[in-house]
């Protein structure tokens, strides 16, 4: 690993054109970001809820972008067709919007039965993300261009607080005037429609970003067949090694994070503002935080700082499963500060970690595989915890175990410490195989 240090000016510039590019996809990224929370999320969650969707019928639905995934297969052999991508990928990627966020906006308005509207809701997820994954992948063999390993740090680590603070201001406003109205009422139904449809035109304005950097060659070994994207990663030990951290992480994430906003404002009585407002706070963590793991990465190595960062947020994730109703207001709001506050000072790292995941131990060549091969293994392991999560919690209903004086009901609060104890094992496998994950010296 290189360990020359780059200030953010060296990064991030308009003088040097491969900077300026770097620029544009800092605000993409930021784009994202505020698309990512005004779509998906506790807005996607109480828009569900607004027509009266159980905790289960919402998990079913969030299975369907990790079907589509799977046909990342065929990214490779449909792109590598084209010299030049720009304009296939920014169809791919508005085709995405299209269907993900004003489809599904507009879809409850035509259909009222209850079956039929998860069935088409999850088919226009599965067409959206079919479209998405594609753009995906070959965004990221464009793109990683531009982003040499010496810098990659800061880059990933500012696209985090660029992301985040931009995210949480618009996010924050959101939150207090949802707050504002009666849960599933009308006019929050009204609201949140109003919010997805500006996300619908910052995607379009994503997709204007995103196509602004010149075009680069884009080197193979030879024109890659479907098994070429299996085939080819597993060759690469070390790469096969990364992509177990990329699986545990996801799973330990999706098992419990898609009932984790309904669990807090349903049983535990928390705000949107309170819940949006903890989130919020994450982006001023990086103005002290960012330097001490970009230091962690360059000193150590990328898996080594992530362990770290795992090691800071997994015990208090076991301490977060027990939150409980009954708290006063006071020391209910003393604990969530106590467990996110330490949480997103090892989140600024691991958020940077885990985006740089994918390029880690990737070759210069065939590398639209191997990011395909990166968005399988993201999903997957996203899918199987949403699986494992969702049955959990349909057969847990009616589970009850009393613990420090206070009975948990259901599941989720068990799936929020499974989670912790996940990370703690993410912590052993990186620390026990040591330099068999690291990348070899350039």
């Amino acid at each position: 690993m290189l360990r020359h240090k780059m200030t953010l000016g060296q990064v991030f510039n308009f003088k040097d054109p491969n900077a300026r590019i770097r620029c544009i996809l800092v605000i993409s990224v930021a784009l994202e970001a505020v698309i990512n929370y005004i779509t998906t999320g506790i807005f996607w969650t109480e828009f569900l809820r607004s027509y009266h969707m159980e905790p289960e019928e919402i998990g079913i639905l969030a299975f369907s972008p990790f079907i589509a995934s799977l046909f990342v297969i065929f990214a490779p052999s449909l792109l590598t067709r084209f010299k030049k991508r720009r304009f296939v990928l920014a169809a791919c990627k508005t085709l995405y919007y299209v269907f993900n966020i004003l489809s599904l906006t507009l879809l409850p308005h035509f259909i009222t039965d209850a079956t039929m509207l998860v069935l088409c809701m999850a088919v226009l997820q599965f067409i959206a993300n079919i479209f998405n994954t594609i753009a995906l992948s070959g965004y990221a063999a464009w793109h990683v261009k531009f982003l040499p390993e010496r810098m990659r740090a800061q880059y990933m680590t500012f696209n985090q607080f660029a992301g985040a603070l931009f995210s949480g201001v618009l996010v924050l406003i959101a939150a207090f005037f949802a707050d504002q109205m009666e849960a599933l009422s009308p006019a929050q139904l009204q609201f949140l429609e109003y919010v997805r449809h500006i996300g619908f035109v910052l995607g379009i304005l994503d997709v204007v970003l995103l196509s602004l950097p010149r075009e680069v060659d884009y080197p193979l070994i030879r024109s890659p067949k479907f098994r070429d994207i299996i085939t080819i990663p597993l060759g690469n030990k070390k790469y096969m090694l990364c992509m177990i951290v990329v699986f545990a992480w996801q799973f330990s994430v999706y098992c419990h994070n898609t009932f984790l906003q309904v669990y807090l404002m349903d049983t535990i009585g928390i705000t949107y503002f309170l819940y949006c407002l903890i989130i919020f706070v994450y982006p001023f963590f990086f103005p002290f935080s960012m330097k001490f793991w970009q230091h962690r990465i360059q000193k150590t190595s990328w898996l080594r700082a992530l362990a770290l960062a795992l090691l800071i947020e997994a015990p208090l994730q076991l301490l977060y499963a027990l939150i409980r109703p009954d708290l006063a207001p006071w020391l209910l709001v003393t604990m969530l500060l106590v467990i996110r506050l330490p949480q997103h000072f090892a989140g600024v790292g691991r958020n940077s970690i885990v985006a740089n995941m994918q390029y880690l131990n990737m070759p210069q060549v065939n590398r639209t595989c191997y990011t395909s091969f990166y968005q399988i293994v993201f999903n997957l392991g996203a899918a199987a915890g949403l699986l494992f999560g969702t049955v959990f919690v349909a057969i847990s209903k009616n589970f009850a175990l009393p613990l420090f004086g206070y009975t948990y009901q259901g599941g989720i609060p068990w799936l929020i410490a499974l989670s912790g104890i996940i990370q703690l094992g993410i912590v052993a496998y990186v620390l026990l195989m040591g330099k068999r994950l690291e990348p070899d010296p350039e």
